[in-house]
């Protein structure tokens, strides 16, 4: 997980910053839309579900095969080989309170077998809370 959430987003530009800084930031302002065009491009999409009060859950929804995870997985022991596509996503998949929907997640407008990850709350995969002021 500490792989794939320290992956640097948009290296090119001058503040670099790495997936983990880009979903607190879009959760923080809001901006989950914005941020889910560039997040697609990995294969990830931030997913909000309401819920009773005032608070949604967040949700990092991870593609089950994705060229652009193949590539931020690459040369690690999570990328499996040519018929083992998916290594990444039977790691994610073990972790607690990973699920995965009955039904398939649009990611950059195709829909695709994801694993959620929490991002909120005190189960959340991110370092630190997004939940606190």
């Amino acid at each position: 997980m500490r792989h794939l959430l320290t992956h640097v987003v948009e290296p090119n530009r001058a503040d670099r910053r790495t997936i983990a800084q880009v979903i607190n930031e879009a959760i923080e302002a809001n901006e989950q839309r914005q941020v889910n065009r560039l997040l697609a491009s990995y294969g990830l999409k931030i997913k909000e579900e309401r819920q009773p009060g005032p608070t949604p859950a967040y949700f990092l929804a991870v593609a089950g095969n994705h060229a652009g995870l193949m590539k931020v997985f690459e040369n690690t022991h999570w990328s499996g080989g040519a018929s083992q596509s998916t290594v990444y996503t039977q790691s994610l998949r073990r972790l607690p309170l990973a699920s995965r929907p009955e039904h398939p997640l649009s990611i950059g407008g195709v829909n695709m077998r994801v694993t959620l990850l929490p991002l909120s709350g005190s189960d959340s995969i991110l370092p630190g809370s997004i939940d606190g002021p």
